[in-house]
């Protein structure tokens, strides 16, 4: 209900033996939690990320030639999208068609997601009480996943507003969320459901 936390974690893969990753992956937090006494708690996180490879891996066949995450390994790369990182999209889903999402052939509107290089994210939440151990809860959350972290920018981030409820117990809350997408693409819900357990962030 109160205080901050750090986090900052640096991973470099190289190839040795019969390994073949070869990248540098930096990874981000700050969280923020302001106590406002009986009114509730505002809690806030900003996470950002990075990987670089240094060498052409191509065994991906559903990333096109030239997108950089086609030579990072998929369980490498970022993705955001549901009750602990996004919560107006479903998890995984959020992304950049052509990038970092696509389409399946047997259902142009459907999107896949593949993951990315890049990955901003933010999200602002205002938790109030409302009886026991319920809590209710507003919340704002931004951000994107990039096939290159260089292309991070404000112009391609995904905003959703939303409201939920907490249970809190002795061992973490149970959370109930539901999100909108503010600026919703063709063919996207507009918006998502989560049901999770323990703290976003």
């Amino acid at each position: 209900t109160r205080g901050w936390s750090s986090l900052a974690q640096l991973q470099y893969a190289f190839p040795i033996f019969s390994a073949k990753g070869d990248f540098l992956k930096l990874f981000l937090q700050q969280t923020q939690y302001v106590n406002l006494g009986r009114p509730g708690v505002v809690a806030a996180s900003l996470r950002a990320g990075g990987i670089e490879p240094f060498r052409h891996l191509s065994d991906d066949p559903e990333i096109p030639p030239g997108l950089p995450n086609r030579d990072i390994f998929i369980d490498e790369r970022f993705f955001a999208g549901g009750g602990t990182t996004h919560r107006a999209y479903g998890r995984d889903d959020l992304g950049i068609r052509g990038e970092t999402l696509f389409a399946r052939p047997s259902a142009p509107d459907d999107f896949r997601p593949v993951g990315g290089n890049g990955m901003l994210l933010l999200n602002l939440e205002y938790r109030f009480p409302v009886f026991g151990p319920v809590q209710g809860v507003v919340f704002y959350d931004t951000g994107n996943v990039w096939a290159d972290w260089r292309s991070l920018g404000f112009k391609d981030l995904k905003s959703g507003a939303g409201v939920g409820a907490r249970h809190v117990s002795p061992i973490g809350p149970f959370r109930l969320d539901i999100g909108w997408k503010l600026d919703p693409e063709n063919g996207e819900p507009h918006h998502a459901v989560s049901l999770t357990f323990g703290n976003p962030f």
